[in-house]
């Protein structure tokens, strides 16, 4: 977030901001600290002073300032173990290794003596190390290098008093097996511009002599001869690493254990760790050359561009604005007076001005004050108004005046001559326009009797419920043309016997009309009488069948035929509900004693059925139902009749003879209801 701060506005606190913090040119600016830690650049115009200078220990170091508030002097201090050589830690510089210590001198001892073996490698460019290993066991041993200026052409060193002393002598081409390799094939030292060690593989390692004396006109190292080969610096070939060390004060050095470097500033505490500046000139950290801004922005870039222009923005840093899409930003600053501990401060003397502010919900706080502005635009600071209030814990705005509308429930005395309240009032005397009740003008100031309507009340939406109140009134419920369409009453208690169709109860129940009428007892209305059409009645829905019959022998033939309708008339006036057929048998064999065959059916709505009793000769037989049939007649074994009772209507139904041999004579009567 950037707060853009004018001279003359100032803000009370930081808290809650983050990202940029850019001030304005102005007057001196306070940091009051209570806890927190703020950055700040300087940007503009003017001058100032720091008035407070401090060292804070950190990374293995610590130190002290000379004059803090004048010219601070800075000197820094740590402490590492003695002879030991440094080493880049994950917290700052420590002591090395205890099998590398530098005793003065030039002194340089690798390995303990008595338990660890010194061992210097020397990496072949494509693969392989040569080895130079300490003697397991051996006695002391000295090799003296001599002058460059001892060797001449065609000479090399060679041990020259058989003591371990290497000295200058003719070489040319003899040569010399088994160097203490720990190579298993055979090694070869011949004469080079320095020494070569060529292995039984054929490959060559070569280095000179003077890479701890030197050589005229400088030495220059090379990893290998072929496009794309590499050279390669290791600090050991064991497994725990050391460092590579630049320069003899060995201030500058990677880390390859940390994998980190360091220029000057001891052991490394990030990727890149830089030593402080001074006050001298040409001792900045880092300094940049101006020059021209990459075409292309590149994330993470820092590029520094001279415009000639004094107090100018000429330092930009490129960062990622999201999805890898780069945005250059120019790095700001301040050139006012600062003063306050800048660890801890967070109030600036005069504060930016911020479009965007973050807040916080009040809680449950009791009492909190509404943020004003002097004027409707522009850069303005924050005021409050003790008369203007706000309690989180009730939700109760607070303020001892209102003008213009509100909406919604006040709580208060509302007063003025104009303008207009919505909602709904604690207190209220009269209503603003009087309203007509019954043709009775109602104010709220006092209640109102009604003794006439004009126009008459009306209910709409809803119910009008008296509860146990009852209501008093001496003319009618409805009239003629608008009468009430229906009356639950427990009693109704009448002067006059009621009349139902102008015609009194008691006088007539026969002259009324009715379409329903219900029946109860206690309260309850659970049964309904009704009307279903001319003579039939319902209950609840179920109707009621009224004695209404026709029975009659006519219509059916006597002694049917096979495929053979007959067509039955009957005057009930409307379709039968049940009908009822009756057949008997003439008897066959008398002497035989065959049972007389007899049979009796219904017609309704769910089908033909009927009972029946068989005849097969003189043996005993079951009676039998059906679910097809009417009626069934069995004269003789082999011989019956059987008729089923279709097409049935208001006037008249069919029965549908079917005849299987020849069945004896036979009598039948149908009963219709």
């Amino acid at each position: 977030m950037e707060i853009q701060q004018s001279s003359s506005d100032g803000v009370e606190s930081l808290n809650g901001l983050t990202g940029d913090v850019i001030l304005s040119p102005g007057t001196n600016i306070t940091l009051v600290p209570t806890g927190n830690t703020i950055t700040i650049n300087a940007i503009g115009d003017g001058t100032g002073t720091v008035t407070s200078v401090s060292v804070v220990t950190a990374n293995g170091f610590s130190g002290s300032v000379l004059n803090p508030t004048t010219t601070p002097a800075i000197t820094l201090t740590t402490t590492v173990t003695p002879t030991q050589v440094l080493f880049a830690g994950a917290t700052g510089v420590i002591s090395g290794d205890s099998a590398m210590t530098y005793a003065g001198n030039g002194r340089l001892t690798l390995g303990v003596e008595g338990s660890i073996s010194a061992r210097l490698s020397l990496a072949d460019a494509t693969s392989g190390t040569v080895d130079i290993i300490a003697a397991s066991g051996g006695a002391d041993w000295t090799m003296t290098l001599p002058s460059s200026a001892s060797g001449g052409a065609g000479n090399a060193l060679i041990d020259t008093d058989g003591l371990g002393t290497l000295g200058w002598a003719s070489f040319l081409t003899s040569a010399i097996t088994s160097i203490n390799s720990d190579s298993s094939a055979a090694q070869t030292l011949v004469q080079s511009t320095g020494v070569q060690i060529v292995d039984g593989g054929g490959g060559a390692h070569t280095f000179t002599a003077w890479l701890s004396t030197g050589v005229n006109g400088g030495q220059s190292a090379f990893g290998g001869t072929k496009a794309g080969e590499d050279l390669t610096l290791v600090s050991t070939t064991h497994a725990v690493a050391g460092e590579i060390y630049f320069g003899a004060n060995k201030q500058n050095y990677f880390s390859e254990v940390l994998e980190r470097w360091s220029l000057g500033a001891g052991a490394p505490t990030a990727t890149m760790h830089i030593k402080a500046g001074s006050t001298s000139a040409g001792s900045a950290p880092i300094k940049l050359t101006s020059g021209a801004l990459n075409t292309v922005e590149e994330i993470g870039a820092f590029e520094y561009l001279s415009s000639g222009v004094s107090n100018s923005n000429d330092l930009y840093f490129t960062i990622d604005r999201g999805a890898g899409s780069p945005e250059r930003k120019q790095v700001a600053w301040i050139t006012s007076s600062i003063s306050g501990n800048a660890a801890t401060a967070t109030l600036a003397t005069t504060a930016t001005t911020a479009t965007n502010v973050t807040v916080s919900d009040a809680g449950s706080d009791t009492t909190t004050w509404i943020m004003l502005a002097g004027t409707q635009t522009g850069n303005q600071g924050v005021l409050t108004d003790s008369g203007l209030t706000y309690n989180a814990s009730t939700n109760a705005l607070t303020a001892t005046t209102f003008i213009g509308a509100l909406t919604g429930n006040v709580t208060g005395n509302v007063t003025g001559s104009s303008g207009s309240t919505t909602g709904n009032a604690a207190t209220a005397t009269a209503l603003q326009n009087a309203r007509t009740i019954g043709g009775v003008s109602f104010d709220g100031t006092a209640n109102i009797t009604v003794s006439t309507a004009t126009g008459g009340f009306t209910v709409s939406g809803g119910n009008l419920a008296l509860g146990a109140n009852s209501i008093t009134m001496s003319g009618s419920i409805g009239v003629t043309g608008t009468r009430v369409t229906k009356l639950w009453a427990t009693d109704i208690e009448s002067t006059n016997m009621p009349t139902v169709g102008g015609t009194a109860i008691l006088t007539s129940l026969t002259a009324p009309s009715f379409t329903t009428v219900e029946l109860g007892s206690g309260g309850a209305t659970d049964t309904t009488l009704s009307r279903v059409s001319a003579g039939i009645a319902a209950i609840e829905g179920n109707n009621i069948v009224t004695e209404n019959r026709n029975t009659s022998t006519s219509g059916v033939a006597s002694s049917p035929t096979a495929s053979q309708t007959d067509t039955i008339t009957h005057s009930l006036g409307r379709t039968p509900k049940v009908i009822r057929i009756y057949g008997i048998g003439a008897f066959v064999n008398n002497a035989a004693a065959t049972p007389t065959p007899f049979s009796m059916g219904t017609y309704s709505s769910s089908g033909n059925t009927c009972v029946y009793m068989t005849s097969a000769g003189t043996s005993a037989q079951a009676s039998q139902t059906s679910t097809v049939f009417s009626v069934f007649l069995a004269t003789s074994s082999g011989n019956t009749i059987s008729g089923v009772i279709q097409n049935v209507g208001t006037t008249s139904f069919d029965i549908v003879w079917t005849e299987t041999g020849t069945a004896a004579a036979q009598k039948y009567m149908w009963e219709c209801e």
